[in-house]
């Protein structure tokens, strides 16, 4: 009971600085929080650090297939993008791409984890956590998505219950979310291009 009581002060704390990072202008933004985000998860891990960091490839191979299966298919199984087009700057990889995932794993695999290793509810509050992009309408809700989290939230606490190492999720997490911001920006470059050879074409 206590467990669960440290659990849920912990995840609110880190409610209230991705709340609290509303109150800055928006270009600095995503910067505050993401720095934020990792002193708050750091801190909360330093209390009882059980898991390291040692190098390990546990967790890749099922994130690489889960990946390449959203890629391909997950329009079709409803997937939703982000309401925001980032492009693929430095602070956005820095931020979106290193900071960010960094902290939501060692909050969750770290910390959260170590007081409840199981893998299973650990999926389902990584999944639910990221809910709050809906409620601040940074994405559509989508059951695929929180099905997507689950996956990979069951699968990087598996790979940290396993190897004692928190490598795998962090560096999957990295993966992922940098993937996330070029992918998506490459297919609009694109599409952007072939519009405007289109428009080129039909004017001679």
């Amino acid at each position: 009971m206590l467990k669960l009581l440290e659990v849920t002060i912990i995840v609110a704390g880190f409610f209230a600085i991705q709340n609290l990072s509303r109150l800055f202008k928006p270009g600095f933004r995503l910067v505050s929080l993401s720095v934020a985000q990792v002193c708050y998860a750091v801190l909360v891990y330093l209390r009882n650090p059980i898991f390291n960091f040692s190098p390990h490839l546990k967790g890749f191979l099922p994130f690489a297939l889960l990946f390449i299966l959203t890629l391909f298919l997950g329009r079709f199984l409803g997937a939703a993008a982000a309401s925001v087009q980032f492009r693929p700057t430095v602070i956005n990889f820095l931020t979106l791409g290193l900071l960010l995932p960094v902290s939501e794993e060692v909050l969750f695999r770290g910390t959260l984890l170590a007081l409840f290793p199981n893998a299973f509810f650990n999926g389902i509050l990584f999944s639910v956590f990221h809910l709050f992009n809906v409620f601040s309408k940074f994405e559509s809700f989508s059951l695929y998505n929180l099905v997507y989290r689950f996956a990979v939230g069951f699968i990087f606490a598996s790979s940290t219950l396993t190897t004692k190492s928190l490598f795998s999720a962090i560096s999957c997490h990295v993966i992922n979310n940098c993937l996330g911001i070029l992918l998506p920006w490459f297919e609009h470059e694109t599409k952007k291009r072939r519009h405007d050879c289109g428009g080129k074409e039909q004017k001679q």
